[in-house]
């Protein structure tokens, strides 16, 4: 009977450790359940907040560039109308300048024709003057016409302007009228039929030019024998070939100053304005 008595109490002992141990069971399970769970929550706060905070910097910086952007914009809205009244104020001034231009080109083509007709006039009077050379006394005639000739062809094809034009022909105009008032000698060959020969030139004005010989013995002559003028050398009779010579030295300083009569023939141009020949 003790031997029965024995198992019972085992049986009932282990049967309430073994309910001890299924009552304590699901008290530890929930425990690591709520502890799990609290974990996951914090990791799950954890995220949110962090989704927040980035949703927030990105509000940020999309406010951020949305005020940039308004600045940028009102910007080049001012930028737009500074531009926009300066091509207004070009293209007014483009206006105002191609107006001036055409008026410039209008008041050219005057000042063209202008000059186009007073280089005609001037080529024309060139020509005059030339006519006046070749009939008045034959005193750098050659180097005259040359000049007057250079000019006309400048004059035409319009190489210089009307007012160096004028005042060259005016020179050469000038120059032809102080010929006939001035006198000069110089030293010179002279063609003649039986050769050139050495001597000195005299020149008294436009109505007389000599020729004398180095040796004093020849003495020629300029004279105009209708509308030509010629050399005619003076013969050994003659009484003018004392004068000359004498009229020479005087020029050249070897004889005192004095009046020397000698033969003169004014030219066909100077002649008929002073009244004949002399």
């Amino acid at each position: 009977m003790r031997p029965i008595f024995r198992h019972r109490r085992f049986g009932t002992t282990l049967v309430a450790l073994c309910a001890a141990v299924l009552t304590s069971l699901p008290a530890s399970l929930f425990a690591q359940d709520e502890a799990e769970l609290r974990r996951q929550l914090r990791l799950v706060q954890e995220e949110i907040d962090r989704e927040q905070k980035l949703r927030q910097r990105e509000q940020e910086r999309d406010n951020t560039f949305a005020v940039s952007a308004n600045e940028r914009l009102k910007r080049l809205q001012s930028e737009k109308a500074v531009v926009k009244a300066q091509t207004d104020s070009l293209a007014a001034e483009l206006r105002r300048l191609e107006a001036a231009r055409t008026r410039q080109i209008s008041t050219a083509r005057w000042y063209a024709k202008r000059h186009d007709d007073h280089n005609r006039f001037l080529a024309g009077y060139a020509d005059s003057l030339a006519e006046l050379v070749k009939a008045d006394f034959p005193y750098a005639r050659e180097e005259r016409l040359r000049s007057l000739e250079a000019l006309k062809e400048q004059l035409s094809v319009g190489a210089i302007s009307p007012e160096e034009g004028t005042d060259r022909l005016w020179s050469m105009l000038l120059a032809v009228l102080r010929s006939g008032s001035g006198a000069e000698n110089w030293s010179g060959t002279l063609a003649t039929p039986e050769g050139e020969l050495s001597g000195k030139y005299l020149r008294l004005g436009a109505v007389f030019m000599a020729f004398v010989s180095d040796d004093g013995r020849e003495v020629h002559l300029m004279t105009r024998s209708g509308d030509e003028w010629l050399w005619r050398r003076l013969s050994d009779e003659s009484d003018a070939r004392a004068a000359v010579r004498e009229a020479l030295k005087v020029s050249e300083g070897k004889s005192a100053p004095a009046l020397v009569p000698i033969p003169v023939q004014a030219s066909a141009v100077r002649s008929k304005a002073e009244g004949g020949d002399r």
